[in-house]
């Protein structure tokens, strides 16, 4: 098994000739690959939040967790800077003021899905660009959860709740 360090190169051969070139460039996560197995684990890099806090471009991967009761606002980079990169967000503690995941522009399309809906609702942007994703106070619960990726022209957020309806809004 060959483990890859953040700035480095590694080459690996197999027995019959085929080789893996890796370049480590960055400290999102681990990875580590077995001549017989091949890729063996990807780990994200968690960042705990518990104030506002601006996403960086260069965590892409990343697994962000909210985790301060009082909520607040995590404002996403410049679309145009962003096409390939993707982040999760998780509830690590309810809030009692809202979680906002906020862009710069009207550039957020998405949907949610929450499972304590007995009407089966779901939610989003319905083709209309919107600012922000927000885990409603007093509604959003721990372990409710947003994907959000980008092209560069778009964020497209995903957002899965196990509360009502109403506990993950795209405004």
């Amino acid at each position: 098994m060959t483990s890859v360090n953040a700035n480095t190169t590694t080459q690996i051969h197999n027995a019959v000739g085929n080789s893996l070139r890796i370049k480590g460039a960055s400290s999102r996560g681990d990875l580590v690959v077995s001549a017989s197995a091949g890729v063996c684990g990807l780990r994200k890099k968690i960042i705990p939040l518990t104030a506002t806090y601006t996403v960086l471009v260069a965590d892409s991967g990343s697994l962000y967790t909210l985790g301060t009761a009082g909520g607040f606002t995590v404002t996403l980079p410049a679309v145009a800077d962003c096409s390939g990169c993707e982040w999760d967000f998780v509830v690590k503690v309810a809030p009692t003021t809202a979680y906002i995941i906020d862009s710069a522009a009207n550039d957020v399309h998405g949907a949610a899905v929450t499972i304590d809906d007995a009407a089966g609702d779901s939610k989003g942007t319905a083709g209309t660009a919107v600012d922000a994703v927000t885990f409603v106070a007093n509604e959003a619960k721990i372990g409710d959860k947003l994907n959000i990726f980008s092209d560069g022209t778009y964020f497209y957020a995903t957002a899965i709740g196990s509360g009502v309806f109403t506990s993950i809004t795209y405004t």
